[in-house]
Parts: C-alpha cells; structure tokens; sequence
C-alpha cells in the first residue's frame, strides 16, 4: 500500500516521535476543536463518522462496507461497525477487545471524523522490462473519477494566474499495489484540497517477453486495503502522527503486521506470508502462466 512520494522523502529526513497512544488519541480532537470550535466539534462527534466515496468509484459506499462486512477474517468489532449512508462509508463507535493493545483503532477513528477524506475505486498497471539482464518495474495507479478529472496541484504562475499540475501515482519499486493515500490533493475540476484514499480493484501486468495479463483483487486483499489505507495512513495522517513505511521507524511496520495478520499468515522465521495474488503476480512475471 502507498503513500506520496514526496511525504515519504520528508518524513524520513525528519522523522517525527511516536506520541504516547492516549495523547495521540485526544490531539485530532483538539485539532479540531482550534479550527472549528467546541459546538462545531461535538456535532462532528455526535454524527456518523464517514468518508465521502467519489462519484467515479466503480463501487458503492455500500460496496465499500459490503468488503467489510461480508468477510470474516476482519474482526467482529470492525465488521460490526462498519456501514454506509448515502455516498458515504461509516464507522461507529470502535470498541475492540481488551486483552491485545490495538495499534489502529483510534487512527481508523480519526480518518472517518477528519471529514477531510475521498474514497475511489482505481486501476494499475505493472510494466516490467529487462535492462541488461536487470528486471525494472513500472507502476502506474489511475483513481477513478470523474471524466477526464485528474489529482495534482495547483501552480502560481502569475499575479492572477495558476496552473494545474497533475500528480501521478507511480512506483518504480518491485511490488504490488493495492491502495494509494493521498493527502492534501486538488483535481482540475476542484481546487479544494481533500485526501483521496484509492483502493485498487484491477491490475494488468506486462511482462518482459509482452505478454498481458489482468488480475483482480480478491475479498481478503481488498479488506486489508481498505483497513490499511484508511487505519494506518488516512488515520494516521489525521492525527498528524507519521504514517512512513520506513526502514528505521517500526512504529508503522508495527501496526501492518498487526491488520495484515487477519488476512495472511506468518512466515517460517518471522514476518507475514504474501498474498496468494502477490505471489501469482511475480510467478506470472518470472515466466508464469
């Protein structure tokens, strides 16, 4: 799952202390409370927490919830309180078991309260090429939206003047995408910035020797997308913790482990397994059928 480019570059050349998880827990309330007000802050509170799902997305709000609900492997506390209504997918109250220390649960919270944060559907498409005898991949993620609307920024270019600048979602690492977040974004059709979560429902790879091939995220990887992206990133975004997949801050590696052991197993020596459809992607690079 991925996140910005250039917040990944910030973050590890600053990288931010892990807060205590109360003080964290209370701070995006209070960030709220200083941009909006008490009453403003209790009526968020007080209404259904949700994130709005763009109008491109191939799937429903209710879709959405329906990955939640439907699969058994995400815990009943989850399961039970996720819902839709309207555009929006929701989440009530989280009250996970005592016993374990959660990782996620006040992150997951505090991305459907921001009220700063999209939902979309998007499509990938893997290239891999042989560079003297070296494979190089190409990833490139397409959110769903609206006819020819794209995420970027916008550029002063002159005393009245701005320019659009789309942002595409690439990686050029060997891996297997599944959700992207992305913060503080604006469209062409929108200069607002919002946060745009994107969940990956097909994948077409191309391997060296041209042959194409589409796969399509199943129930259990689509689940831990939509957990990851909106648990750890969206969350912890909102609550201005770092949410970097970094090699020297296992604060986050922590709490992948922690939702991605619902889905896969552990591996003989430590660390979760793949997914069976990673694992069918890089066998059908290799040379695969």
């Amino acid at each position: 799952m991925r996140h910005a480019q250039r917040r990944r570059e910030r973050e590890r050349a600053a990288p931010e202390p892990e807060p205590p998880r109360q003080a964290a827990a209370v701070s995006w309330v209070e960030q709220l409370q200083r941009s909006a007000g008490n009453r403003a802050v209790g009526r968020l509170l007080r209404a259904p927490a949700g994130i709005t799902v763009h109008s491109g997305s191939t799937l429903s709000a209710a879709d959405f919830a329906a990955k939640l609900k439907k699969n058994k492997k995400v815990p009943d506390w989850i399961r039970q309180s996720a819902g839709s209504s309207g555009a929006s997918l929701t989440m009530g109250k989280l009250t996970p078991p005592s016993g374990r220390i959660w990782l996620f649960d006040d992150a997951l919270t505090a991305a459907f309260r921001s009220g700063n944060w999209e939902l979309t559907t998007a499509k990938s498409k893997i290239e891999v090429k042989d560079n003297g005898g070296v494979r190089k991949w190409r990833q490139m993620v397409t959110p769903d939206l609206s006819k020819g609307e794209r995420i970027g920024f916008y550029m002063k270019t002159g005393p009245d003047e701005t320019t659009f600048s789309p942002t595409p979602l690439h990686s050029e690492s060997a891996e297997v995408i599944y959700g992207w977040t992305q913060p503080d974004t604006a469209t062409n059709k929108r200069q607002e910035k919002k946060g745009l979560v994107v969940i990956v429902t097909e994948i077409e790879v191309v391997r060296p020797d041209g042959k194409r091939k589409v796969f399509k995220p199943g129930p259990d990887v689509m689940a831990e997308a939509i957990i990851h992206e909106i648990g750890i990133h969206a969350g912890r975004i909102a609550m201005g913790r770092p949410d970097v997949h970094s090699d020297t801050d296992s604060s986050v590696a922590d709490v992948v482990e922690q939702i991605g052991g619902f889905f896969r197993p552990e591996r003989t020596g430590g660390g979760l397994d793949k997914s069976p459809l990673t694992k069918e992607i890089f066998a059908f690079v290799a040379g695969g059928k």
